[in-house]
């Protein structure tokens, strides 16, 4: 007697609905609205009824829908039920995020087939955040979690060879702001690509020179990827609570934070505040190259017809990205987004060219988009040697000697020990590090960050983007 898992794989059902392709091929710059399942899997009553105004709100190129396993209090769910519903509720393309957060592979390669078997092929990956089930011991050391992390680089190689049919999209950070991290980031970012990513999500953030840098790099690289920006909504009481408030790779920066608490004494204030700050960073974004948003944070009906108002009004007032420009600054007025220091850094933000919102510059041009001169930090010289010697490539007698006296770490990594990654990443860092380049757990700096100084200082850059 066949299984409920046999069941599972009998029942794949190979019709496919609609891909998100359809929507990225096009030029219309679309909504893709981020909804989140119940403990059950199912989605609420709340959750139908805004789907719903989505689904009358935009037209058949303007919107597709994200759901994500992630629940509030940081634990994941199985989506298939909500999958389902949502499918058979708007005929939209719907994107099932597939977080490697506490889980195994055969874990995730169960969630792709069951996904697929109820019609769904697009897929976001992520290699998730920290687990709250994760706890550092007295010292402050992280053992490695039992169900353990899955990176986003091989969720999409075994997608590629078990789901060849679905359309996968992968997460990139551009709001980094040490050379370091930025680094890390975007070469992470070239691997996904080459792994299958045929489409990208930027983390959300407030600072639009970020968002355009990231344009601007992939200019430069000739990578070309539909990415999408994601809007992160506040509620009122979480907006009282900054700066206490923590999201795994977001970063508010105290200029912002300050403004949106100062309107959190009336909830109406609050949310013509923030729609009116949410809507002008969309035009913005659509003016950078980016497809299309992804918004986090809107879970009424009515909110999502105001934000929906509110920005076909601004579309037709801005007309042009000198004019998107001037409102952004006006509105704004003479601030930086950039993080300020901590007691980790004190250096200066960090960014990848020197004249980003430039009004006179758009896109790319080499021979206007200046580079910025900046240096990653150098390990000392013994270090280097050692890292040198124990690469597997070294068979000289003074490797030899060097390896029989050391234990090897990860051979990927310069034979490094990622005990310090609470996630025991191997092939490259997640996207969660803070502003200053410590891990998101907050005990250390990033793993990866010794990595790439190494890397550095042995003229091996290039291989942060080899598989």
């Amino acid at each position: 007697m066949p299984t409920k898992q046999d069941d599972r794989q009998l029942n794949i059902n190979f019709d496919l609905k609609p891909d998100i392709a359809q929507l990225l091929n096009k030029s219309t710059f679309f909504v893709q609205l981020e909804l989140r399942s119940e403990l059950d899997g199912t989605l609420s009553p709340l959750a139908i009824a805004l789907a719903k105004a989505a689904d009358n709100l935009f037209p058949g190129d303007e919107l597709s829908f994200n759901l994500n396993s992630l629940l509030e209090d940081g634990t994941t769910t199985t989506t298939t039920k909500s999958l389902a519903q949502l499918q058979a509720m708007t005929q939209r393309p719907v994107v099932m995020t597939l977080s490697g957060q506490g889980r195994s592979l055969y874990n995730i390669k169960t969630e792709a087939a069951e996904a697929k078997s109820v019609g769904i092929s697009n897929v976001l990956v992520a290699t998730g955040n920290l687990s709250p089930l994760h706890t550092p011991d007295k010292r402050g050391h992280y053992a490695p979690l039992t169900p353990g992390y899955v990176d986003s680089l091989d969720i999409l190689s075994s997608l590629d060879t078990l789901q060849p049919n679905f359309t996968r999209g992968a997460v990139v950070n551009p709001y980094k702001y040490t050379p370091e991290d930025q680094c890390l980031q975007y070469a992470k970012m070239v691997r996904k690509c080459h792994r299958g990513s045929e489409f990208l999500v930027a983390q959300a953030g407030w600072d639009m020179k970020k968002a355009q840098e990231l344009q601007w790099f992939m200019q430069m690289r000739e990578l070309v990827r539909p990415t999408l920006a994601r809007l992160f909504l506040l509620t009122c009481e979480e907006a009282r609570q900054l700066p206490n408030i923590d999201v795994p790779g977001l970063a508010f920066p105290l200029p912002v934070a300050a403004a949106l608490q100062r309107h959190t004494d009336d909830e109406k204030n609050f949310e013509d505040y923030q729609f009116n700050l949410a809507t002008l960073q969309a035009i913005g974004y659509k003016w950078l190259g980016y497809s299309g948003l992804q918004i986090r944070g809107i879970f009424q009906a009515d909110k999502l017809r105001e934000f929906h108002r509110r920005l076909a009004e601004l579309q037709k007032d801005i007309t042009s990205y000198a004019t998107w420009l001037e409102r952004w600054n006006q509105f704004h007025g003479d601030i930086s987004f950039a993080p300020t220091p901590t007691l980790h850094s004190t250096s200066r933000n960090h960014y990848l060219f020197t004249n980003l919102l430039d009004p006179q510059v758009l896109n790319y041009d080499e021979q206007i988009c200046e580079l910025a001169k900046s240096s990653i930090e150098q390990p000392p010289t013994l270090q280097v040697l050692k890292a040198r010697l124990m690469k597997p490539s070294a068979k000289s007698l003074p490797a030899k000697i060097v390896k029989n006296m050391f234990k090897p770490g990860t051979e990927a990594c310069y034979a490094l020990h990622n005990d310090s990654c609470p996630k025991r990443l191997t092939k490259s860092p997640c996207g969660n590090s803070k502003t200053d380049g410590f891990c998101e757990a907050n005990h250390a700096p990033c793993f990866f960050k010794k990595v790439v100084e190494f890397s550095s200082a042995l003229g091996e850059m290039n291989i942060l983007e080899n598989d």
